[in-house]
């Protein structure tokens, strides 16, 4: 009796071949890595955008009229200037959507028009040059006085950029800077990832 063998070549995937697969693999973690990384920061970016200037129209919708010389955090959050969940547990600041600290203040200029002050707190070099190029408007229209960045030397970039700011250290600047300055400002007032403030002025 005869048996009809059935030949079968079967072998295993080679230790190289493997290596290959694995090496491909990782090359695409990386670049999708990567992409979600840069879309994070847009959206991350935007949100920031979308949080100063609703700040900005909440202060003025609430304080135009009758501003006052001085405010608190824990006012502006019974007022509902921002989110009162997002008021630290000592009232004295709120959180920004980068998670750090973020202070709400009053001041006058030198004729006495009333202006407010936002600062984020323990911002980082890349986040604040991202936030210093932003588009905060063309001209002095939007209200927008100034921002400034601190840290080891205080940048001030305003519309009249051509007078002396005092505490400069380094500027003034044009409230419209360019890459370069802008990176220069926060890479000298931001030592370390997380150091650092940035502060827009509106008037009301």
């Amino acid at each position: 009796m005869q048996y009809n063998k059935k030949q079968t070549n079967e072998h295993g995937a080679t230790l190289i071949e493997m290596l290959a697969v694995l090496a491909i693999l990782a090359t695409m973690s990386v670049g999708l890595y990567g992409g979600i990384a840069s879309v994070m920061t847009k959206v991350k970016m935007t949100k920031a955008h979308q949080e100063v200037t609703g700040l900005v129209k909440n202060m003025r919708d609430q304080f135009s009229s009758f501003p006052p010389k001085t405010v608190t955090m824990e006012k502006l959050a019974d007022v509902r200037i921002f989110d009162p969940k997002l008021l630290s547990e000592d009232k004295t600041k709120a959180q920004n959507v980068y998670g750090t600290g973020m202070i709400i203040t009053m001041g006058e200029d030198e004729v006495g028009v009333p202006y407010f002050t936002l600062t984020y707190e323990s911002i980082g070099p890349r986040v604040c040059t991202e936030l210093l190029l932003a588009e905060w408007g063309a001209d002095p229209s939007t209200g927008l006085k100034s921002i400034t960045v601190e840290g080891a030397n205080t940048y001030i970039f305003n519309w009249d950029y051509t007078t002396a700011q005092p505490g400069s250290s380094s500027g003034p600047f044009p409230l419209s800077p360019d890459a370069i300055d802008a990176a220069t400002a926060c890479s000298g007032a931001a030592a370390g990832d997380s150091d650092g403030k940035i502060s827009w002025i509106y008037y009301l």
